[in-house]
């Protein structure tokens, strides 16, 4: 998850792209194929975005 989460802090732009789309829209929906529902890419950004991401 570390890892993951550094390369999301290195893209600060599209963090601010998605508060922008979440500021018009309110509600943005992720959609992902993943075999194993408990770990994958979708939910570790789920985890990063509700820990530090977002207010």
């Amino acid at each position: 998850m570390e890892r993951y989460s550094g390369e999301i802090r290195d893209r600060p732009g599209v963090l601010a792209e998605l508060r922008d789309l979440l500021a018009r829209e309110g509600t943005v929906t992720f959609l992902y194929a993943a075999r194993d529902q408990e770990h994958n890419n979708a939910v570790a950004f789920r985890e990063f975005l509700e820990k530090e991401a977002l207010p």
